[in-house]
């Protein structure tokens, strides 16, 4: 089993294929921590972000 986005270019040109797929992993949580919102550097809120993005609807 790996990830999606780490694996779908070997899905898509045919050197991996996919199997056993009514066997899929449970959905799990992402959580970035952070010691302040208020104080919080642009470089990791633009981090957040882009997680959130890739991340967002499995």
């Amino acid at each position: 089993m790996v990830p999606v986005f780490i694996g779908e270019d070997a899905l898509k040109d045919g050197r991996r294929v996919e199997v056993l797929r009514q066997y899929s992993p449970w959905a799990f949580g992402l959580y970035a921590l952070r010691q302040s919102r208020q104080f919080t550097p642009a470089r990791v809120r633009r981090l957040i972000e882009f997680l959130e993005e890739q991340f967002r609807g499995g």
